[in-house]
């Protein structure tokens, strides 16, 4: 008896010294992941206060000799930069806010009813996740020419309102709403669309979070499709706005990591305020169905 208690004293002694061994490898090597994503973001808010002859010298000079202003004032004297911000926030919120109530209640229809054809058209939905967005731009392009929509916000936010992913994400988190919970809401008289917006859609709150997130963060950066359909300097957005310091033969990394680093501020702010809501959202989806 004494000699399997000591056995299994042992036994737990060493899984014990196995589970710390592997909590501090995840530890250091999540360190270590941070580290790498960090130090770019770094380098760049301290070239924005770099002057000229610390941002070319080589070797790369990571401390500034003197700290001055100047980029910024290039970008604040030289652009746009209010109009611009303005600009992305509100295509940014606008096409957010759209995506999100579409993908909720299009995950909250394909999580709780049944349809002929509704795999189908889920797998058909799905499907848009497979395509780069640059093989259905030239058709696309096409159509909002034909529709004339070139050089408006209706041709950055009609085309966005839909989102494949966001529909999967909304489905898998529905699939945990209990549908006793919503039968019983029916039996007092709601109306189905009042089930969803009164009951599965602030349950979801946390899945809704982390995809306002998630397309708040993707169309603050978007680059590629305002480019292509915007054309007045007055109606660009932030990402524009900064190429005017990018030239075929030259750069000016002083005024664009200053102008990076104020555009930056805002979505950083915000994913702060919406943090709980995106650790949640994305660890509680897709745990049931």
């Amino acid at each position: 008896m004494a000699r399997e208690q000591g056995m299994a004293s042992a036994g737990k002694r060493y899984f014990t010294r196995k589970e710390d061994v592997t909590h501090w490898l995840s530890l250091l090597l999540v360190t270590f992941g941070a580290l790498v994503m960090i130090v770019p973001f770094v380098f760049m808010v301290i070239t924005s206060f770099k002057t000229q002859a610390d941002i070319i010298a080589i070797p790369a000079v990571w401390l500034p000799s003197r700290l001055t202003l100047d980029n910024f004032a290039q970008v604040w004297n030289r652009t746009q930069l209010l109009r611009s911000l303005i600009n992305t926030a509100y295509v940014a919120v606008v096409i957010t806010a759209a995506t999100v109530f579409s993908s909720s209640l299009m995950g909250f229809v394909f999580s709780k009813y049944e349809f002929r054809g509704r795999d189908v058209i889920f797998a058909i939905s799905l499907a848009g996740m497979m395509l780069p967005f640059y093989v259905i731009s030239i058709p696309l392009y096409l159509m909002i020419i034909t529709l004339g929509w070139v050089n408006s916000y209706t041709a950055l936010i009609v085309p966005s309102l839909y989102n494949s992913f966001g529909v999967f994400m909304m489905r898998q988190f529905m699939f945990s709403i209990p549908m006793e919970l919503l039968d019983s809401a029916r039996l007092d008289g709601c109306s189905e669309f009042r089930i969803f917006w009164s009951i599965a859609l602030p349950l979801a709150k946390s899945a809704a979070g982390a995809l306002s997130l998630l397309n708040l963060m993707a169309y603050w950066n978007w680059f590629f499709w305002p480019l292509i359909v915007l054309n007045a300097e007055e109606k660009f957005t932030i990402s524009l706005t900064l190429t005017k310091f990018m030239g075929l033969y030259w750069t000016e990394y002083g005024p664009l990591t200053a102008g990076s680093f104020l555009a930056v501020i805002p979505i950083v702010i915000t994913f702060l305020f919406l943090q709980r809501y995106f650790v949640e959202g994305i660890a509680t989806t897709g745990m049931k169905g």
